[in-house]
């Protein structure tokens, strides 16, 4: 552990160095210290000093690769002590007020809770990255989101956060979260293509009782008519008068020599005109029964 005088001369060579807007140097220094210096004390100086460092010139293209590197730093610390139990530590090494690291500080804290299954610290630190669209720095972050979502329902989103997630880790360095995030989209694309045919097996299904039905109803159009199949056709070629009645009118005429003479020929023609009718009718319920095939 550095001695306080020590800190103190690093503190001071870092302003001199903001002071003179030689930012690269200011941070040069600070990522080196955090490859040796691991003490829980000694971190969080550093990690203060980089904040200072972003307050001057948070726009610096160098800021972000610093800033990852103390963030892995201070991820690496967490999860030793998380692994041996000592969760007060790790949280206490994320209680660094920051102006610049704050949303970070998030993430490593979230990692704690959850490896703590303190849920309600999980749920609010989740809806503060969520609903305040905080990008993320962290794979395990995506992963522990992802695992949030997906116990929801939210598929679609629980898929984006671990596919994320594999873009940001480093399957060399962390290879046992790189197989979570895969196994993990594996798992969810392989019960989405389930559902689909599960829903592809019940339309089907669907489909054929609706062709069944469809079928029954034919078929009992078809029986329905079936006593009229060949009465039309019969009539067509057959001029034979029906002994039924001609109407009214006509047997009211039938009293006069003179008038009843046209009585045969008016009633074959009302005989030929209904069986016009009856065929026009045979038509027209076979257009209907075919209706059904289209």
């Amino acid at each position: 552990m550095a001695t306080d005088r020590y800190l103190k001369i690093f503190k001071d060579v870092i302003d001199h160095h903001i002071g003179k807007n030689d930012f690269d140097a200011a941070l040069k220094m600070i990522t080196s210290k955090l490859e040796v210096d691991t003490g829980d004390d000694d971190v969080r100086f550093y990690v203060s000093q980089l904040d200072k460092v972003l307050k001057a010139q948070p726009e610096s293209n160098s800021m972000e690769s610093a800033e990852k590197i103390v963030l892995d730093a201070l991820m690496r610390l967490a999860y030793a002590w998380v692994e041996t139990g000592e969760f007060e530590r790790a949280l206490k090494l994320t209680q660094v007020d920051l102006l610049h690291m704050g949303n970070a500080l998030l993430e490593i804290r979230l990692y704690i809770f959850t490896r703590q299954d303190n849920t309600t610290e999980m749920a609010r630190i989740i809806r503060k990255l969520y609903n305040e669209k905080i990008s993320l720095r962290c794979p395990e972050t995506h992963y522990i989101l992802g695992n949030s979502f997906l116990r929801i329902d939210k598929v679609d989103l629980a898929l984006q956060y671990f596919e994320k997630g594999v873009e940001l880790v480093d399957k060399e360095d962390d290879e046992e979260l790189f197989k979570r995030l895969t196994n993990s989209i594996k798992g969810i694309k392989s019960a989405k293509n389930a559902a689909e045919l599960v829903k592809e097996e019940e339309e089907n299904k669907r489909k054929e009782k609706l062709a069944r039905e469809k079928q029954n109803q034919v078929k009992k159009a078809l029986d329905g008519e079936s006593g009229e199949e060949d009465g039309p056709a019969s009539d067509l070629g057959s001029d034979k008068v029906d002994d039924e009645e001609p109407p009214g009118e006509l047997l009211a005429l039938s009293g006069s020599n003179g008038i009843q003479r046209i009585l045969p020929i008016r009633s074959s023609i009302f005989q030929k005109e209904k069986r016009f009718r009856r065929v026009v009718s045979w038509i027209r319920k076979r257009v209907l029964v075919l209706g059904f095939f289209q």
